[in-house]
């Protein structure tokens, strides 16, 4: 491989280590080839994966700090990360950024070039993994470069996950004001409590006009949910409802989203949906409903689907998760509800039933009155038939053994 004579762009604030940046860049074999082989457009970090052999995963912590100190190397490196691990490491490029302990401050004033060799890096980030970081960063920080670079810092972003939200400090969360991206369209925010709620529900406020994908995993209250109505072009909506969440109108909230066409709802065993009634009246564009719960809430939220209209409902699939119970004797009133659910349809529609679960033959029996179905998929762990079961399905055929 002929690598290109690169200029060399010294570094705001000079470390001092034994080899230059680029020194170090240049002296890797297997980070350059990294770096070259995702400048072209046609080859994706998955598709690089899947066809090395053996697969070489990405040096990110030799390629980012070596990347952000030698720009004729980061564009092609953030080719291969796509996404970063924090917002810390943009904000670092920032020379009057500085570290105190476990805190990050300004010792000087940030001005509209430090800003523009920010936005050299951050135009590039299309996905932002933000995991929990032990450094704090001072609430200024924010404030200061959300102003300056308002209303995203990195406009181009399409992917945020925060998984486990509640283990970043206080500080950090203004983060989130930092990437309102206008093209931000899959976000999946994990293990949300009664701290960070309300700094969530705010920044899905603000982008609540151009989501696509919404994933949400914690305690969620009504401070979540009154914003889902919010939504504009949501079409898939992930939701785990705890035993801690209160009783709230969570489905008549997701009624609401007039473009939803996938619904996962992931129930907790303990949770009991005790509402008599809800604002839920139709899912107009609902299509795939997938509902992940022990048997007694789920046969209670099938219950409430009943009585909604849904004109586009193309397929349900229930997970069922496993109970104390070996033989849980609610499955089957459980399956007839959803029996009632596909029979309602005009249309056919698809049925998945799975999970780690054992089932009675005799449990299956409300799937004898489905007339309308576009296929059905059955995958238990396991199922209990007799002889008896077996007689009756086949009738009194001789030599069956």
């Amino acid at each position: 491989m002929k690598f290109p004579n690169l200029p060399s762009y010294p570094y705001a604030s000079v470390r001092s280590p034994s080899l230059s940046a680029r020194e170090q860049v240049l002296l890797n074999e297997d980070l350059l080839y990294l770096v070259f082989s995702f400048s072209h457009s046609h080859l994706d970090r998955w598709t690089y994966r899947r066809q090395t052999s053996p697969p070489l995963p990405p040096p990110k912590y030799a390629l980012l700090p070596a990347a952000l100190t030698c720009k004729a190397f980061f564009l092609p490196a953030i080719r291969v990360l796509w996404f970063e691990s924090s917002i810390l490491y943009l904000l670092r490029v920032i020379p009057v950024l500085v570290r105190r302990g476990k805190t990050f401050i300004l010792n000087g004033v940030i001005t509209e070039e430090h800003m523009q060799r920010v936005d050299l890096y951050a135009g590039c980030i299309r996905r932002l993994h933000s995991f929990a970081f032990n450094v704090k960063v001072s609430s200024q920080v924010y404030a200061i470069v959300s102003r300056l670079r308002y209303p995203s810092l990195v406009p181009a972003l399409k992917q945020l996950k925060f998984l486990s939200i509640h283990n970043m400090p206080l500080e950090n969360l203004n983060s989130l004001f930092l990437i309102k991206s206008p093209t931000l369209a899959d976000i999946q925010i994990g293990r949300i409590d009664s701290t960070t709620e309300v700094v969530v529900a705010s920044f899905l406020q603000h982008v609540s006009s151009h989501a696509q994908t919404l994933d949400l995993k914690g305690r969620l209250t009504s401070v979540t949910f009154n914003v889902l109505p919010q939504f504009l072009r949501l079409k898939m909506l992930f939701l785990e409802i705890q035993p801690t969440t209160p009783q709230v109108d969570f489905l008549g909230m997701c009624a609401q989203i007039k473009t939803l066409e996938l619904l996962w709802l992931g129930i907790h065993p303990e949770f009991q949906y005790t509402g008599t009634s809800t604002a839920a009246v139709e899912f107009s564009s609902l299509f795939s409903l997938i509902i992940a719960a022990p048997v007694n809430p789920m046969i209670d939220i099938l219950g409430i689907f009943r009585s909604v209209e849904l004109p586009r409902l193309g397929s349900i699939r229930l997970n069922f998760r496993p109970t104390d119970l070996s033989l849980d004797p609610r499955l089957a009133p459980c399956l007839e509800r959803c029996v009632q659910i596909a029979q309602s349809r005009a249309s056919p529609l698809a049925l998945m039933l799975e999970g780690s679960i054992t089932a009675r033959w005799n449990d299956l029996i409300p799937l004898r009155e489905l007339k309308k179905v576009a296929g059905l998929h059955i995958l238990f762990e396991a199922l209990s038939v007799t002889n008896n079961d077996i007689q009756h399905f086949f009738g009194n055929a001789n030599g069956l053994c």
